[in-house]
């Protein structure tokens, strides 16, 4: 079968977005695709940002080893390949044009959206592009909050009074979100791979996210996810079948509802009545 070759040089959930495309790509080509992950690209953050990943590269070791299972078991990819950025073959399609883009808001838009844009490509981000099969039993609620990109107006402490809630991410991002919210008893489900915790989402009824990666992971199974938006940075849209967005706590709570999770009344009692008068009859 014919093999396109295709690059991409950012953090994990940009890599995840970007796969859209390489999908695409594959589709419209009958081929597979030969992927290329730059280990070298600096990261370049704001002032006084901090990302998982360090601030040397935008992907080291452990985060490509960490990504790579979920990356080769898609059935468009034939093979993923770490290398520094000057042996990325010259003919290989950038996943991520839009590092190099002249007038592009990085702030706004969808970032699965923005290759297709720059490149005129028609891709359906609508369309599930990872292929995850879901593991054991299926838990009501898993969530995965980082430090960044995060709304400050949402209390989750009615989460305690959730039934059969997990939350995935790093431990630290755990411990914060645990500490932050007064949820002592929050489960902690580790996964050791990126292809785990694409497992353990499709496992669940519902994923509760922010704007990171696991969101990515999320968007691209399409399974029912409900976003947290970051109003000054909202780069990240849902689209296509299970989608939920939230800036208030009353939209988050109609979501869950809407997917059959029972919100008891008096767990939301500090949510704004304007948003959730209509919930607690």
């Amino acid at each position: 079968m014919r093999i396109i070759s295709a690059s991409h040089g950012g953090h994990s959930g940009d890599i995840v977005y970007g796969l859209a495309l390489a999908r695409h790509i594959a589709m419209a080509n009958a081929c597979l695709i030969d992927l290329y992950i730059a280990q070298d690209r600096p990261c370049e953050l704001p002032p006084g940002m901090q990302h998982p990943n360090g601030l040397q590269v935008l992907m080291p070791p452990a985060a490509f080893e960490f990504i790579r299972p979920l990356i080769e078991i898609q059935p468009y990819i034939n093979r993923v390949f770490y290398v520094a950025d000057a042996a990325i073959p010259a003919e290989a399609v950038r996943l991520d044009p839009y590092r190099n883009a002249q007038g592009m808001n990085l702030a706004a838009g969808n970032i699965a959206s923005w290759p297709g844009m720059l490149y005129g490509i028609p891709v359906d981000v609508s369309a599930p592009w990872l292929n995850v099969k879901p593991v054991k039993a299926v838990w009501p609620v898993t969530m995965a909050m980082s430090k960044r990109y995060r709304n400050a107006g949402i209390d989750y402490s009615f989460v305690a009074q959730l039934e059969g809630v997990r939350f995935i991410g790093l431990p630290e991002e755990y411990e914060d979100f645990k500490a932050r919210h007064r949820l002592a008893g929050l489960a902690y489900h580790p996964c050791a791979t990126a292809l785990e915790l694409a497992e353990a989402i499709a496992s669940s009824q519902v994923f509760i996210g922010n704007q990171s990666m696991p969101f990515a992971v999320a968007e691209g199974m399409k399974v029912s996810r409900a976003l947290e938006v970051f109003a000054p940075a909202p780069n990240v849209v849902p689209t296509g079948r299970g989608a939920g967005t939230y800036i208030y706590q009353g939209a988050l709570i109609n979501l869950l509802r809407s997917w059959g999770i029972n919100v008891p009344p008096e767990s939301v009692r500090n949510v704004p009545p304007s948003y959730i008068a209509y919930l607690v009859s």
